[in-house]
């Protein structure tokens, strides 16, 4: 009995320290990825009650930024947001470990949760995603029990939250799922079981459905998370490939594959597949084919190894060794930060990234305070927001495939035509990020002289 105790402290202690690692490095990471100031700046916009797809464009489902934005309502501030972050990181670390106890030992199941906590970065839609899915996992899992149709009828819940995170990876997950229980459930002629999922998803959808109506949004969220779709992938082409992380992660994919195949587990099989998904389409696909890789992982460990002493003492002493790893790794980014600044980012540390911003927002405010209209279009348009403290709709995040159906050259005219509007904008706007959308700081020079300029930003006056 005593042995035993040791093993499950072990374990529980190795789980401990693989989650704290993870959120101290979530705390304490610079602010130096464009990502994470994007995600912050929408989830700030819902907490100042703008309205998403009415009052502002995205292309993403909301339910991600409605989550970030819940903490921000009472204190808005980007050290609030990494809390957020950290809490998503350690609820998908522990999900990876009970999905993977699902078929596995304690210590085994440790494995892939270490996998997790380890590649582990910010916390994002895609990552509320493949959350979503361990949790459907685990929430069908059970065949039979008191409780069973109540289960269902969360995985219900559950399959429309995927959807609502990431509209791809969740589109496909229902219809493959729904199909897959129905057949499943008929088969057994356990109908209540598929009864109760619907019900669970029906209900989840037409509380969506009555938000955007009351909010009258609904025609502008398909507009935006659908039909803009197609245009999105085509404004960005671009792919950055990270060699071996993915080759290795491929491999691990394709023997994941591989097992379920021999073992006949078709619904485990398409799950990995769906959870490609999510790095399409994404400029750095290895970033985001780390849940497919995790959930692979998993999968191959179900394959019974002999030797019960790597899982004895050398699983827990490597989970223990990535824990340090984690930490070393987090205190050596970290060392040539220094403070972002006052206001939101107080508390933030950052590598540069908000270096002579707080200026340009000073200056912007100024020209406000004179009546004019400041508008920045720049890839860290955002970083210009935050720091005052404001919001700017649609040119916050002035990116290519970002905008809808309406085209980026359409906003910018509508602005040149504007009185007393200011535009900012950076003399390198086509080499600043790859996703500006082309020919903008042309369309905006042409003819004008700059009234004014801060570091790289040049003042042009509309009308």
């Amino acid at each position: 009995m005593g042995k035993k105790l040791t093993c499950d402290k072990a374990v529980i202690l190795a789980l401990i320290l693989l989650c704290l690692s993870a959120a101290v490095r979530i705390m304490l990471l610079p602010a130096g990825d464009l990502d994470e100031i994007w995600n912050y700046n929408i989830s700030r916009a819902f907490a100042m009650d703008y309205v998403p797809y009415r009052d502002f464009s995205l292309v993403q489902p909301p339910l991600f930024f409605f989550l970030a934005s819940l903490p921000l309502r009472i204190v808005r501030m980007m050290i609030v947001y990494r809390v957020f972050e950290a809490v998503g990181v350690v609820a998908v670390i522990m999900a990876v470990y009970t999905f993977s106890r699902l078929s596995m030992s304690p210590r085994k199941a440790l494995i892939p949760s270490a996998a997790m906590a380890f590649f582990a970065d910010h916390f994002t839609y895609n990552s509320l995603a493949f959350l979503s899915v361990l949790l459907f996992c685990i929430l069908t899992s059970e065949k039979e029990g008191k409780k069973i149709t109540l289960r269902y009828f969360a995985a219900g819940i559950i399959l429309v939250m995927t959807a609502l995170s990431r509209q791809t990876t969740g589109g496909i997950l229902i219809l493959f799922e729904l199909a897959y229980v129905s057949v499943i459930c008929f088969r057994e002629k356990r109908y209540s079981k598929i009864l109760m999922m619907g019900a669970g998803a029906a209900a989840s959808c037409a509380v969506f459905a009555s938000v955007l109506l009351l909010t009258s949004s609904f025609g502008a969220f398909w507009e935006y998370c659908l039909l803009s779709l197609f245009s999105f992938g085509s404004a960005n082409a671009s792919v950055n490939y990270a060699g071996g992380y993915l080759l290795f992660m491929g491999g691990v994919i394709i023997a994941g594959i591989i097992v379920d195949i021999m073992k006949k587990r078709p619904e485990r099989l398409v799950l990995i597949l769906i959870l490609m998904t999510v790095a399409i389409p994404i400029t750095e696909p290895f970033q985001h084919l780390v849940y497919a890789f995790i959930f692979a992982l998993a999968e191959v460990l179900t394959i019974k190894i002999p030797d019960k002493r790597i899982f004895g003492i050398i699983v827990p002493a490597c989970a223990f060794t990535v824990s340090g790893v984690i930490l070393m790794i987090t205190f050596v980014l970290s060392a040539g930060a220094h403070p972002a600044g006052e206001g939101e980012v107080k508390g933030i540390m950052t590598d540069g990234l908000f270096d002579g911003y707080g200026e340009i927002a000073k200056k912007n405010e100024a020209y406000e305070k004179e009546g004019y209209r400041v508008v920045t279009i720049s890839g860290n348009a955002a970083i210009v927001s935050i720091m005052k403290g404001t919001y700017t709709p649609h040119f916050d995040l002035f990116l290519g495939g970002n905008l809808g159906l309406k085209t980026p050259e359409e906003y910018v005219d509508e602005l040149l035509a504007e009185e007393g509007t200011v535009i900012v904008i950076p003399r390198d706007y086509d080499s600043e990020n790859w996703q500006n959308p082309k020919g903008i700081r042309e369309r905006i020079v042409n003819g004008r002289v700059p009234f004014d300029e801060y570091g790289p930003f040049e003042y042009y006056m509309c009308g």
